[in-house]
C-alpha cells in the first residue's frame, strides 16, 4: 500500500476496506471489463467508464462494450459511458468533478447532458467566460448503461435544475425520449432544449465516427421534438442563450 500526493492508494479495488460509492475507470479499453468485474465483486453500485475504444471503433470495440454491459447487468451496477467526459455535480453537498474537465463550473440552475465529451468541454469554456452556472453536466458517451432518458427523469426530480439541455448524436428510443420529455415539461414546467447532430450528411458521418451513432432522419426528429414540446436549437450559442433567458424568467 502506498500513497499518491499524500492520498492513500491501493493496487486493486478489492483491497479497499471501506465501501465505495462510485468507480471512475480510465484504463485502456482492452482491460476495462476486468476493472468493472472487480467493482462488481466489491459491491460498488455505480461506475463511470471514461475510456474510449468501444463501439465507435468497430466490431471488436462493440464486443468489448457488450462485455461491459453484461458485467454491469450481472452486478446491478449503474453504468455511465464508455467513451465519455464523465460527470460534474456542483451541489455544495457533493461538489463532484468525476470528469477530465479541469475545474468545476459555477453553480447554477442549468443541467447539460451530452453524448459528446468534446462538446461538454466547449460548453464549459464558453459558459465560464460568460459566468453561466450549471447544476450538473453529464457526458454519457456510448450509452452502454445509463441513457439520456434515465438522466432526463433524474433531472425532472432535481430541485437544483430549472432548465435541461441535451446534445444528442442519435435517438435510439424516440418514443421513450418523447414520453420522458413530455412528462418532465408537463409535471415540472422545466423546459427541455435539444441540440441534435447529423442535420447534414457530413454531420451524420461525423456522429457515426465519434460515438458509433446512426443519426436518423432529421425531419422525423424535428416533428417528434415539436410533438413532445422539446425546443430544438441550431447552435451551442443559441442553446445557452435560450437557457440563460429561461432561467431568468419568474
Amino acid at each position: 500500500e502506498s500513497s499518491i500526493d499524500g492520498v492513500q492508494a491501493y493496487k486493486y479495488v478489492l483491497d479497499i476496506e471501506e465501501p465505495v460509492d462510485l468507480a471512475v475507470i480510465v484504463f485502456p479499453s482492452s482491460v476495462c471489463h476486468l476493472a468493472l468485474e472487480q467493482c462488481g465483486r466489491k459491491g460498488i453500485p455505480a461506475a463511470l467508464v471514461i475510456s474510449a475504444g468501444f463501439r465507435e471503433v468497430g466490431q471488436a470495440g462493440a464486443q468489448r462494450e457488450e462485455r461491459l454491459r453484461e458485467i454491469a447487468r450481472r452486478y446491478a451496477i449503474t453504468l455511465i459511458g464508455p467513451n465519455c467526459l464523465g460527470l460534474i455535480n456542483t451541489d455544495p453537498q457533493v461538489s463532484l468533478n468525476a470528469s477530465f474537465a479541469r475545474r468545476l463550473p459555477e453553480p447554477g440552475a442549468i443541467a447539460f447532458l451530452s453524448q459528446s465529451g468534446a462538446l461538454c468541454t466547449a460548453v464549459l469554456d464558453y459558459a465560464q467566460a460568460r459566468h453561466i452556472g450549471f447544476s450538473s453536466l453529464v457526458s454519457f458517451g456510448n450509452k452502454a448503461g445509463v441513457t439520456e432518458i434515465d438522466l432526463l427523469r433524474y433531472l425532472a426530480d432535481d430541485p437544483r435544475t430549472r432548465v435541461i439541455l441535451l446534445y444528442l448524436e442519435e435517438v435510439t428510443d424516440g418514443p421513450g425520449l418523447m414520453a420522458a420529455a413530455r412528462q418532465t415539461i408537463a409535471e415540472t414546467g422545466k423546459p427541455v432544449l435539444v441540440l441534435k447532430a447529423g442535420r447534414t450528411r457530413a454531420g451524420a458521418a461525423a456522429a457515426s465516427s465519434h460515438t458509433g451513432s446512426l443519426a436518423g432522419s432529421d425531419q422525423i426528429c424535428d416533428a417528434a421534438f415539436r410533438q413532445a414540446g422539446i425546443l430544438r436549437c441550431d447552435t451551442v450559442e443559441d442553446m445557452l442563450d435560450a437557457a440563460v433567458a429561461l432561467v431568468g424568467q419568474p
